[in-house]
């Protein structure tokens, strides 16, 4: 039905944004070393140009992991309270993965954050999808919970 594809095209998007989060940290690591390279021909104003690109790409991409994993995170939820009987363990492990998926991407915007001016328009881009995933990353794997139990409670 509608949640196990939705959960399948999570798996995957998930699986390609792991890939795209390594690019993206790959990218960061090469350009920081060729802002501190002086023998590349490349003036200071292009080093950092690119630089600011490499940590604006490494900021989005585990933004959108953390949106991933909210989504699979509400998915626990939804299936908590309706899932097979047998399957409330499995469910209840995909909660857990999935708030860990969230607060590690965030985790990994906010660090990413201080590397880039506060002016710089990524910030006020992501503000309101970073308030909501901290909302979701706040509650955690409450509702899962809170789900689950009422279900062993029946």
């Amino acid at each position: 039905g509608e949640i196990e594809q939705r959960a399948a095209t999570s798996s995957r998007e998930l699986l390609d944004l792991v890939e795209l989060d390594a690019a993206a940290y790959g990218a960061v690591v090469a350009a920081r070393r060729a802002a501190r390279a002086d023998d590349f021909g490349i003036d200071a104003d292009a080093r950092a140009t690119t630089l600011r690109g490499a940590i604006v790409e490494a900021t989005r991409v585990p933004l959108r992991i953390a949106a991933c994993a909210a989504d699979v995170l509400q998915l626990a939820e939804r299936l908590a309270g309706i899932g097979n009987r047998y399957a409330l363990s499995d469910i209840a492990v995909a909660g857990d993965l999935a708030c860990a998926g969230l607060r590690g991407g965030l985790a990994n915007v906010r660090a990413n954050l201080p590397a880039l001016d506060t002016q710089d328009a990524i910030h006020a881009e992501i503000a309101p999808q970073l308030g909501e995933l901290d909302q979701l990353a706040a509650r955690g794997v409450g509702p899962v919970r809170a789900a689950l139990l009422a279900r062993d409670n029946a």
